[in-house]
């Protein structure tokens, strides 16, 4: 049980958005420079880490979620809504200029997957974010390769194992059933190619 809840703790979903952008950085072509891309990557992680993180310690606090870990469907509302509001919203700055559009593409599927997250509440399931986000990493990696003609195959293949390991470290911690692990993975990976409608 160990083992899973560090396998959980490092494929965290608040961390998964920094892991993609210095991916992203790393296999695309980009005229940034190295402080234009350092700052990216800290915007990014100030808005997908320490915002949530603070604000679950102040939901917590505040009484509003008895549990870091958001056990219940009640206690996610709030900062799945919130998570909407931060990933559109970075959305929306990085799709103000050409040379970031690619990752304003990515915030914006992040926030649509949320948002359909959000709507599966009120059928009482609660999907996994973890796999929500591995599943938006791997589709983003396939448009990458749709767009620019990366060669991602060795990552698409260790998302698959590594999204296979945690999805089984989920249900092993019982934070999730079978169901809600692969919805929580497909709806985040349709949700990024859902965008290829629009590119």
């Amino acid at each position: 049980m160990k083992l899973y809840r560090i396998i959980s703790l490092v494929l965290h979903p608040a961390v998964l958005p920094t892991v993609g952008i210095l991916i992203y950085f790393l296999l695309t072509p980009t005229i940034l420079n190295q402080q234009q891309e350092l700052f990216i990557i800290a915007i990014v992680f100030l808005v997908s880490y320490i915002i949530p993180i603070i604000s679950i310690f102040l939901l917590k606090a505040f009484g509003f979620i008895k549990t870091m870990s958001l056990i219940s469907i009640k206690e996610r509302k709030v900062p799945v809504f919130l998570m909407i509001a931060l990933f559109y919203l970075l959305g929306k700055a990085f799709t103000q200029n050409s040379i970031t559009s690619d990752l304003g593409m990515l915030f914006y599927a992040s926030s649509l997957g949320l948002i359909a997250v959000y709507i599966l509440f009120f059928w009482n399931l609660k999907t996994s974010l973890h796999l929500l986000a591995v599943g938006n990493m791997l589709g983003f990696l396939l448009i990458l390769n749709l767009q620019y003609g990366i060669e991602v195959l060795p990552a698409v293949m260790l998302l698959i194992v590594l999204s296979g390991i945690l999805g089984t470290a989920r249900i092993a911690l019982k934070a999730h059933t079978p169901k809600e692990v692969y919805i929580g993975f497909f709806t985040g990976f349709f949700s990024q190619l859902s965008l290829l409608f629009w590119l």
